[in-house]
């Protein structure tokens, strides 16, 4: 078989915990993709090589990033994979590669997702048969990632393009407790109208992730200029160079995190240095009382401890209620950003004369954003 370039441009999605689409879609069209659309959990849009590549490295935002192969009618399970061995698994994967094969099904005759799991590995394994394309990449270890999602007996075929989750950006390896994930960090600084260039402070900066990931999209480093893409290791994929995204002068507006306690300061400064923004990032053990605003105006952003780091909701509401009155007394000027609970305690006291401007699940619990605005 004659080597081939990749085949795209395809139907990309990028996903994203639900209530985020937004802020998704709105970084995506700032990377220059056009005419996309965003759907319940992630973002679609028509995408050559070069630019599925491009947009991978370079959003902060997206966990994974998936092509559409095909969209096949799955009468039963034989006629499945009749269509499926007709496919071009071969400019995605190599004969005995492992596969991974991740089955939904609604409203469909196939309803018991091992037995058609198994049905389809079969099928792309049939169609990897004989010779393989010419590539002089040695053949990957890691399995290709293969969603099937089946509904009013059409298929819908996709083909993991990330490997690991983008938001595991590397330099992460003590998280603390209640970690945030980096790439919902970047989406609520977004959400909440941050951009570089404005000063921002994390007084209960546990594991460094908002001032890291502040300090990385404000020097313009790539999210994942320090990994190969699924999508780099496909047979297909030749010829196409990474591009860098156009270098930004540094603003030079300070980026703080604190935090009362000694050893998350000195998690959080080597979370840093690991990410080499150490030198970008101010760090030191205050606690908020005692912390004076490193400029007239920026955003506090927040991810309060809460839940059993707490208590019981009659204590937290009193700690929160305490440090909302702080910063809207002592720091005036300031927004404020928090992540809490979506429930009714955290909404009774930041709610007041605040916003909601996100919305998500994050470890299994629904939070929000609420941001704070002086007037």
């Amino acid at each position: 078989m004659a080597r081939k370039n990749p085949p795209g441009p395809w139907t990309v999605r990028l996903e994203i915990a639900p209530g985020l689409e937004d802020v998704l879609l709105e970084e995506i069209e700032e990377l220059g993709v056009r005419e996309a659309r965003k759907d319940t959990g992630g973002v679609e849009a028509r995408m050559d090589a070069a630019t599925l590549l491009y947009v991978q490295h370079n959003s902060r935002i997206a966990s994974r990033a998936t092509i559409r192969l095909a969209r096949v009618q799955a009468p039963s399970l034989q006629g499945l994979a009749d269509r499926l061995r007709k496919l071009p698994w071969k400019l995605y994967a190599v004969p005995h590669q492992p596969l991974q094969i991740d089955v939904s099904s609604t409203k469909s005759k196939l309803r018991h997702r091992s037995t058609t799991s198994s049905k389809v590995e079969l099928a792309i394994g049939d169609a990897l048969k004989g010779p393989r394309l010419p590539s002089s990449k040695r053949p990957p270890r890691e399995p290709l990632r293969v969603g099937v999602r089946i509904e009013n007996d059409m298929a819908d075929i996709r083909i993991d393009a990330s490997g690991e989750l983008l938001h595991r950006r590397g330099w992460r390896k003590d998280p603390g407790r209640a970690p945030l994930r980096e790439n919902l960090a970047v989406a609520i600084l977004r959400a909440s109208g941050w951009r570089p260039g404005e000063p921002l402070v994390d007084p209960m900066t546990g594991s460094g992730t908002f001032a890291v990931e502040a300090a990385l999209w404000t020097l313009g480093r790539a999210p994942a200029a320090h990994r190969e893409l699924a999508c780099e290791r496909w047979p297909c994929w030749q010829g196409v160079s990474r591009k860098q995204p156009p270098r930004t002068a540094d603003p030079g507006a300070v980026i703080l995190a604190t935090d009362r306690d000694a050893r998350t300061i000195a998690r959080a400064r080597t979370n840093a240095a690991r990410a080499r923004v150490d030198a970008r990032v101010r760090m030191e053990q205050v606690q908020l009382s005692d912390l004076e605003p490193p400029a007239e105006r920026g955003l506090v952003v927040m991810n309060p401890p809460w839940g059993d780091r707490l208590g019981d909701p009659s204590h937290a509401r009193v700690l929160h209620s305490r440090w909302r009155d702080h910063l809207r007394t002592s720091w005036p000027g300031w927004r404020v950003a928090v992540l809490v609970p979506d429930e009714g305690w955290a909404s009774s006291v930041w709610r007041p004369d605040a916003r909601s401007v996100a919305e998500f699940s994050s470890g299994g619990t629904k939070v929000r954003t609420w941001l704070y605005e002086p007037s």
